[in-house]
């Protein structure tokens, strides 16, 4: 009647999805409470016919829904995915869904929403067969819309207008797991802080290639014994040497590859 031991820990083996990277390789960090991680799952209509992708973001409950016109082909599928979470691509670290073959095509997803420049991307991980307790927030989210779009509903009779109201209105919902804050709002304050993040590691780059300007800068003048003078209300800096005519640079001139240069240091050893 009772399982003593638990559920055991089951390694799947599924061959009907290429590439496939299973849930045992997810970052340990993906465990809910970090915002970035993603699941993603389907919902099906009447008799089967017509489908709805949806996804939740894991920390926050935010939902994001989709009609999906060609059903569960996917690369269409995929298609779709990429639009829905590619305003949020910065942000995103996981995405953990099923085994349905609607998600054969998730290797476009990871390469769509990787960071640039990552050797071969991977964000799609999929739970172990017959395990939905590995992805319960895309379930628990399925659940909130099947409040609004019952199992038997004709599909064909929704409009897109309606789907993207539910999804309007289950994120507008207070959450005793958010201090009975709305997932809307806590998932774009955290978008918010994310791109404050991003801002002000982008200010301390530039500050660092000011700092590495100002040095190089330094160096040029000192090395070429430069005489700092303003012309027409303008800063430049001119090197004399005897028997040849006056050079003279702006700031910004100073700051260019040294090969400009080159001809000075020759005459200078």
């Amino acid at each position: 009647k009772y399982n003593r031991h638990g559920r055991p820990d089951r390694t799947t083996k599924v061959r009907n999805i290429p590439d496939r990277v299973s849930i045992h390789q997810r970052p340990a960090e993906a465990d809910g409470t970090r915002f970035g991680d993603w699941e993603m799952d389907t919902i099906v209509g009447k008799d089967g016919k017509g489908a709805i992708v949806t996804l939740t973001e894991r920390s926050t409950n935010m939902i994001l829904m989709e009609r999906l016109p060609e059903g569960k082909h996917p690369e269409p599928l995929a298609k779709v995915v990429i639009r829905l979470l590619f305003p949020y691509r910065n942000t995103i670290r996981s995405i953990t869904t099923d085994n349905g073959s609607e998600f054969c095509a998730h290797r476009l997803i990871s390469k769509a929403l990787a960071p640039k420049g990552t050797s071969n991307p991977n964000l799609v991980f999929f739970a172990d067969s017959y395990s939905s307790w590995q992805k319960g927030a895309i379930e628990n989210a399925n659940k909130l819309i099947r409040q609004y779009i019952p199992k038997g509903t004709d599909f064909s009779t929704l409009t897109d207008a309606f789907i993207r109201n539910v999804q309007h209105k289950i994120n507008r919902r207070p959450r005793k797991k958010l201090n009975f804050l709305s997932p809307k709002s806590v998932f774009f304050r955290q978008i918010d802080n994310f791109a404050l993040a991003i801002e002000v590691g982008a200010v301390k780059e530039l500050n660092n290639i000011r700092k590495n300007a100002v040095n190089i800068w330094q160096i040029r003048r000192k090395t070429l014994n430069l005489r700092h003078e303003k012309d027409e209300g303008h800063s430049c800096y001119i090197w004399q040497r005897e028997n040849w005519p006056d050079c003279r640079w702006d700031s910004e001139a100073l700051l260019e590859p040294m090969s400009h240069l080159s001809h000075l240091h020759g005459l200078l050893n």
